[in-house]
């Protein structure tokens, strides 16, 4: 699946949050738009990678792989997983940097 591919479908405007935003702002962007990301700018409007910003230490990353839509800001098991994961010192953000790719019905291109 290319760029313009997804941009054809999903269109060209692009959603923005601040990196002072909590998940589930994020969550609920990403749920109310149909989409799978977020730009992130800080006040004057410049890119932010929030994840290194806001911790010098150690950067986990976990990528999840899905056939289906992206789960949404009430999915359970997504949350009991984050959940579990801050127990253990693993903060999404702050030490910790999920990427998700979702087919949405279309597992063709996830092998790209």
């Amino acid at each position: 699946m290319s760029l313009k591919t997804i941009l054809a479908a999903k269109g060209d405007h692009i959603i923005s949050i601040q990196p002072t935003a909590d998940l589930a702002a994020a969550a609920k962007l990403l749920s109310t738009h149909r989409i799978g990301a977020l730009v992130v700018l800080d006040a004057g409007g410049r890119l932010v990678d929030a994840a290194r910003a806001q911790q010098p230490g150690k950067l986990y990353w976990v990528g999840l792989l899905g056939g289906g839509m992206p789960p949404g800001p009430l999915d359970e098991r997504q949350n009991a997983f984050i959940s579990g994961l801050a127990e253990r010192g693993f903060v999404n953000g702050r030490n910790l940097v999920f990427e998700g790719l979702w087919g949405e019905g279309h597992n063709e291109g996830l092998a790209d």
